[in-house]
């Protein structure tokens, strides 16, 4: 502190009376080094959250998460010393408020004082952990406003282009979602069609400023499908199949409903027929009618060019290889889920539709619906596991046996990590690496199918991370 500077509740002997947001509110009050002082908002800006939110955590309308109360601590105390007793202060008020919340079950408070003064001591002997900036540790409170991405129901025959090329989503995808009810001020739901049938301009106009909770494996939800390139911990999706989708969605065609019909008779032909052959000439204009017969031969082109010979089945087949190529380890992995055993990714991806670098994608998608709906469990019930794991990674969801337990199977299913621990500078120097190897072969297994521009993205896009306002 500096010299003659009077101590401010929360540093001196006034802390022990005054709730945690009043706490927060004095030391959000102090003037800077230049005498002024900040208000909601900046600090807002700071943390990655909205004005809402830390008006209502100084209000005691919200308590925030512990990585939280770091950050804090850190943005409004300058002085080292203090900042350690500070923080321990409001931790041991960050306690009480949790013990307020349970109402009766609340301890005397003489015993109450001797555990925080325990807590306190305990506390002072401990160094905490660096909090990053953008840390899926501080989900959902560091994600704030937040947009839910979920898989849509697939119309057959189909009613626009993102019907087609792809599943329809499972319930037990996003059966976890409820647990998210509360702790997220600001949080909307979309259907994934939207990222096949909107145009760019409308898409950034609608998400920018907001991160997207994008749920589902690549075989059922477009935005993973397009984020499969740019995600730290990504799908082995094929370079060849991702042009592909990328040339599906750009096929204007297909959004004119008389030319979407014949297309869409030609693939159901290739799919179902014994030798799974297209032929445009069955299809008469008795059976289409005139206006989509007219249009059949640009159909029947299309069909051909984006078929490539396959079954429509064959092609959400590309979509679903199993595995994830992991950029800590420099690893494969996934690549052999069992019968009771499924495999899948929560991590970050630069933000689609958003060039301010503030707001990013966090993806769970699993190779099943196992691995998609604990990887969502995880993140929203046992943030402390990302600790070590601050922007992602891949797990391994074990089942119980089919046979034993089919209604319990997700209930009573366990996972754990098969990304070793890693801090942001492991990422960067195997990132980095990679990018100096010229030879795709000669690099590690995670990288060998990364363009030098994925590299180079994908490493400002960990320096956004750790440096993010």
């Amino acid at each position: 502190m500096a010299p003659g500077r009077e101590p401010y509740p929360g540093v001196g002997e006034a802390w022990a009376d005054l709730p945690l947001g009043d706490l927060i509110r004095a030391a959000r009050a102090e003037p800077t080094g230049s005498g002024t002082r900040r208000s909601q908002g900046s600090l807002a800006d700071a943390l990655g959250v909205s004005e809402a939110t830390v008006g209502a955590i100084e209000r005691g309308d919200r308590v925030p998460g512990l990585d939280v109360l770091a950050r804090l601590v850190a943005l409004l105390e300058p002085d080292e010393e203090v900042q350690a007793q500070l923080l321990t202060r409001w931790l041991v008020k960050w306690v009480q408020r949790k013990v307020d919340g349970v109402g009766d079950v609340m301890p005397e408070k003489p015993l109450l004082d001797r555990a925080a003064a325990g807590l306190v001591q305990a506390l002072s002997q401990r160094t905490l952990p660096p909090v990053y900036p953008r840390s899926l540790q501080g989900f959902p409170e560091q994600f704030q406003p937040l947009v839910g991405v979920f898989p849509d129901r697939r119309e057959v025959p189909p009613d626009s282009p993102a019907d087609l090329f792809i599943r329809s989503g499972a319930v037990t995808d996003f059966q976890y979602l409820p647990l998210l009810e509360g702790r997220s001020e600001h949080f909307t739901l979309c259907s994934d069609k939207f990222f096949v049938l909107m145009k760019q301009d409308w898409l950034r106009e609608r998400y920018a400023g907001h991160h997207l909770l994008v749920v589902g494996s690549s075989g059922v939800n477009w935005l993973t499908r397009q984020l499969a390139s740019r995600a730290l911990f990504r799908p082995l999706i094929s370079p060849a199949w991702r042009a592909w989708d990328a040339r599906y969605r750009a096929t204007p065609d297909l959004d004119d409903h008389r030319m979407l019909g014949p297309f869409w008779r030609l693939v159901e032909q290739v799919q179902h027929s014994a030798d799974h052959k297209m032929d445009p000439d069955a299809l008469t204009e008795e059976l289409l009618g005139s206006q989509q017969h007219s249009r059949l031969p640009r159909a029947a082109e299309l069909a051909r060019d984006l078929l490539h010979g396959r079954t429509e089945s064959a092609i959400v087949q590309q979509f679903r290889v199993p595995g994830f190529a992991d950029p800590a380890d420099g690893e494969l992995h996934g690549r052999l889920p069992g019968d009771n055993s499924d495999f899948g990714v929560i991590t970050l991806a630069p933000h689609p539709f958003d060039d301010s670098g503030r707001y990013v994608a966090i993806v769970c998608a699993g190779i099943s619906g196992p691995g998609t709906a604990h990887g969502l469990k995880a993140l929203l019930t046992e943030q402390k596991l990302f600790a070590g794991h601050p922007f992602g990674g891949v797990i391994k969801v074990n089942l119980p046996a089919r046979e034993n337990d089919w209604p319990g199977r997700f209930e009573n299913a366990g996972w754990m990590w098969q990304t070793q621990p890693y801090t942001p500078d492991r990422i960067m120097a195997r990132l980095q690496k990679a990018l100096a190897t010229k030879n795709p072969h000669d690099r590690r297994p995670a990288f060998q199918e990364w363009t030098a521009a994925e590299l180079e993205a994908a490493i400002t896009f960990v320096r956004q991370l750790v440096t993010a306002p």
